[in-house]
């Protein structure tokens, strides 16, 4: 009897007992295989959205500077800029700034002979900069030894077109001889 009371509790409630068995398989299938793998998902985009937003806008802040740089360069005087390309050349040009020593030479009166150059040595905080230094070696004999012509020289020297620094001169009055240690400069 008791058994008959079990087959006929069975079969009264057999769709709802066999609903109740396929919502805990289900349940606990979701709970052991699926949750753990959309945990792990969901965490996995959340880093991913987390790294491209950051991605992003650090290629906005790039954009904005260089729409800024754009606008800075669109403002800046084309006159200024080939002025700025003479006095510091994008590239060291031998040739030019031994022609213009040269005749700054000449016009005061000094006759060249021998100029040597030799880049300046650089050092690791020199490699970031923009600028290279050049060093010229200006060996000179003097026609008009007076201290105006020394004066001359030096106006020539400070108003050429070439940016030059005058690190050490040289006088020998026995040979009349003169010689400048000069410093360039051109952009790397």
């Amino acid at each position: 009897m008791e058994s008959n009371r079990w087959l006929q509790f069975i079969e009264r409630y057999y769709s709802l007992l066999a609903t109740l068995v396929v919502v805990g398989v289900i349940i606990i299938g979701s709970s052991t295989l699926l949750l753990p793998q959309y945990n792990r998902l969901q965490q996995s985009g959340v880093l991913e959205y987390d790294n491209t937003l950051q991605a992003l806008q650090e290629r906005q802040q790039y954009v904005h500077n260089l729409a800024v740089m754009s606008e800075n360069y669109q403002q800046l005087d084309l006159r200024l800029l080939r002025l700025i390309d003479v006095v510091l050349p994008p590239q060291y040009n031998r040739a030019t700034v031994f022609a213009e020593l040269e005749a700054t030479l000449d016009d005061s009166n000094i006759s060249v002979q021998s100029i040597n150059v030799a880049a300046a040595p650089t050092t690791a905080s020199d490699t970031t900069t923009m600028v290279e230094s050049i060093n010229l070696t200006v060996n000179a004999s003097l026609v008009d030894s007076s201290y105006p012509a020394f004066k001359q020289l030096l106006q020539h020297i400070e108003s050429t077109s070439h940016l030059l620094d005058l690190q050490v001169v040289t006088y020998t009055p026995s040979n009349q001889s003169l010689t400048l240690q000069l410093k360039t400069y051109a952009r790397r």
